[in-house]
């Protein structure tokens, strides 16, 4: 794991182009070669979230989906997390159909309790949404008419 993030972050220091490292709490599934592994622990996952936000700095966005550690939000976001990934009120996890999303309102309330602000962004991450070097010129409009002043998703659109 270390290797990886460290050869992650090289590769972000000599481009500058990595929004994000998603840390997935492994889950076996029936049917694949690792049906019989154990998932690991809350202490594990806690531990991987931490070293990945040493190594990776600021500047790297770390990400873990909610669903798959519901209740642990506050000891996730004390871990470095800054990001949940695509939660949807719409749309199921499509790689973890059995595990919903969590209720947006319930999801805030646990970010507000630990200290911290539930927003909406875009699929692109603020500080890139606002690189002008980042986005194609032909996507561009369409992310200047959806992105706020602080490259998060514009209230009330």
């Amino acid at each position: 794991r270390i290797d990886s993030l460290l050869a992650i972050r090289d590769l972000h220091d000599r481009y500058g182009h990595i929004q994000e490292v998603l840390v997935q709490p492994f889950r076996a599934k029936p049917g694949t070669r690792m049906e019989k592994a154990a998932a690991p622990s809350l202490e594990d996952l806690q531990r991987t979230l931490a070293i990945s936000r040493l190594i990776l700095g600021e500047e790297i966005n770390v990400q873990t989906p909610p669903n798959l550690t519901p209740g642990d939000y506050p000891k996730l976001l004390g871990a470095g997390i800054n990001d949940w990934g695509g939660i949807s009120p719409v749309t199921k996890d499509f790689v973890n159909p059995e595990a919903a999303w969590p209720q947006i309102r319930h999801l805030t309330t646990n970010v507000e309790s630990a200290g911290f602000v539930l927003r909406e962004r875009l699929a692109v991450y603020p500080e890139f949404a606002l690189r002008g070097d980042y986005v194609h010129s032909r996507v561009r409009p369409y992310v200047d008419r959806l992105v706020g002043v602080d490259g998060y998703a514009r209230v009330g659109i």
